[in-house]
Formats: C-alpha cells, sequence, structure tokens
C-alpha cells in the first residue's frame, strides 16, 4: 500500500485510497519535471518521479518473475506504452 508522502503511516487505514502519480521523465530533466508538477499537499498532488530507463528496468524484472500471468501482461503492456510514447535523446 502506497499512501500520499507527507502522512506518516500512523494515519494510514487499509481502505483508504490515495491518488498517487508516477511521471517517468529522460534522464537529466527531473528538476524540469519536479517544477512543473510539484508535490503539493494542500491540493492532494502527489507525484512520484522515475526515469524512464529506471522504469523499465524495474519492468524487466518483475516481467521475468513471471509471477500470475495476467500481472505480467499488465506489465508488458505498461511496458510498451512507456517505449513507445517517451521518447528520450
Amino acid at each position: 500500500m502506497q499512501w500520499w508522502q507527507w502522512l506518516t503511516l500512523g494515519g494510514v487505514e487499509p481502505d483508504n485510497a490515495f491518488d498517487i502519480q508516477v511521471v517517468i521523465y529522460c534522464e537529466g530533466q527531473c528538476s524540469d519535471i519536479e517544477k512543473r508538477l510539484p508535490v503539493d499537499s494542500a491540493a492532494q498532488k502527489d507525484y512520484r518521479y522515475i526515469t524512464k530507463n529506471d522504469a523499465i528496468r524495474y519492468l524487466n524484472i518483475h516481467i521475468n518473475e513471471n509471477f500470475l500471468t495476467a500481472i505480467t501482461q499488465q506489465l508488458k503492456t505498461t511496458k510498451l506504452a512507456i517505449e513507445s510514447t517517451i521518447t528520450c535523446n
């Protein structure tokens, strides 16, 4: 379970839902991305930033585990979406 980064674990109930967006960016663009999409607790805007290379590496590890067919297929679909929509120079 993930919760907003400004909350302590003690305030989290199992049935709570938190809108957390994962932002995938190209190497060297983190400061620009964080300026465009800043974490804002008052507006309940929470972002987790990860480079494209790290995202692909993470997905490959879990795809290779092949824990459950449905999950593996979703990971492959996510990987394909990242590869086809995020172009880094």
